[in-house]
């Protein structure tokens, strides 16, 4: 199973976190995916933190020139960054060779099939150059 996330899978989680095997949040987990991938890794942190906490979240804050949202319902593909707001705390995650891979407090970071995968996420951005 996507063997090359290795090292990556099962670090613990760490809201604001970047290191690997020390600590990662989801957006860290997304944004180290997205570079091994030779993706430009989407990591607005700061922005996002704070727009959410005036609840004027933007989205697009954290993605660089080349990352395009998708339309509502468009299938899914490795590269993906899905972005999610529930609850009282927007998340992320990215699909990786047809699995999606994020970070959360009780579980760390860890992958999931993505054909196992029933949440709808809010936004869908894509990497198209």
């Amino acid at each position: 199973m996507i063997a090359e996330l290795r090292d990556l899978l099962h670090t613990p989680y760490e809201l604001g976190g970047r290191t690997v095997g020390v600590g990662l949040d989801c957006l860290g987990t997304v944004a180290e995916v997205a570079r091994r991938r030779g993706l430009p890794p989407p990591d607005g942190w700061p922005s996002i933190r704070e727009a959410w906490q005036r609840g004027q979240i933007d989205t697009a804050t954290g993605f660089p020139a080349g990352w395009v949202r998708q339309p509502a319902g468009a299938a899914l593909c490795d590269g993906d960054v899905m972005l999610f707001f529930s609850g009282d705390h927007p998340w992320c995650a990215i699909v990786h060779e047809q699995h999606v891979v994020t970070a959360h407090p009780s579980a760390g970071v860890h992958a999931r099939p993505l054909f196992r995968w029933s949440l709808a996420p809010a936004q869908v951005w894509r990497y198209q150059p």
